[in-house]
């Protein structure tokens, strides 16, 4: 039953330790004296989230010759763009000679096509870009990393992100 429960807004009681429903419809859905495990969920603007992504499919539309090859598919742009930007976890693999490293990079390679994989001397450095899942990210840090691979994708295509976000749609 409780996946069915909508979104509703609950307001912190200090006095009465307890959180108050500030919607009527709380009624039907909650059970008076029962505990419910309550979960905070931070919103994110579907229409900013939407338009992020179009607007990484138009930078990878317009990529140049040379790097358009590089990028096989938008996802795998904003994978790049994410690692590039310092949106991404780092797993640094030490091997005992550089012959060694170069193996477990090519593995590491056709396990995860998005990686970013780098081998310095007997050293192999995986970036995997983080999620930007609405359950991943919060909303301040999506903002921050989607102004952040908008800027670096638009300086790719020689335009200003402020003309990317502008005209993303719009040439067909």
């Amino acid at each position: 039953m409780t996946d069915k429960i909508p979104p509703m807004a609950f307001t912190w009681d200090q006095e009465s330790r307890s959180m108050r429903a500030r919607d009527r419809r709380a009624e039907r859905f909650f059970e008076h004296g029962k505990t419910y495990r309550l979960a905070i969920r931070e919103g994110r603007s579907q229409v900013s989230h939407d338009h992020y992504f179009a607007c990484i499919e138009e930078v990878w539309r317009n990529l140049p010759d040379e790097q358009a090859e590089r990028f096989p598919s938008s996802k795998h742009l904003r994978k790049h763009l994410l690692i590039k930007c310092g949106y991404h976890h780092l797993t640094e693999i030490p091997c005992e000679v550089s012959e060694v490293a170069e193996r477990v990079a090519a593995r590491i390679r056709v396990k995860d096509e998005y990686a970013l994989v780098l081998v310095q001397g007997g050293v192999v450095r995986e970036y995997t870009a983080q999620s930007q899942s609405k359950e991943s990210m919060r909303p301040k840090v999506f903002q921050k990393s989607k102004q952040d691979v908008l800027e670096a994708g638009a300086m790719m295509i020689g335009v200003s992100v402020e003309d990317l976000v502008r005209n993303q749609g719009r040439a067909a």
